[in-house]
């Protein structure tokens, strides 16, 4: 069976997004869509496409709700 079939990854993308240079680090997941934002006012990315990547460390999750914290702080001000 092939990693494809037996994680159900489309593509085989266990990390949600190909692994090239114009998607890594600060530009994960793609251009425009880095620093856990979006065009869209109060949608916010924190899953295995957003930086630092997929896995275990579950940073993707904890760096976007650092963000979704001062998103909120400052609306509230």
């Amino acid at each position: 069976m092939q990693f494809a079939e037996r994680t159900r990854a489309r593509n085989g993308a266990l990390s949600h997004v190909d692994l090239t240079l114009l998607r890594m680090g600060p530009l994960r997941p793609a251009w425009g869509l880095s620093g856990y934002t979006t065009p869209l006012d109060g949608l916010f990315l924190g899953g295995a496409g957003s930086h630092p990547g997929g896995g275990v460390s579950g940073l993707p999750g904890k760096l976007s709700s650092s963000r979704v914290d001062r998103y909120l702080a400052k609306r509230s001000r």
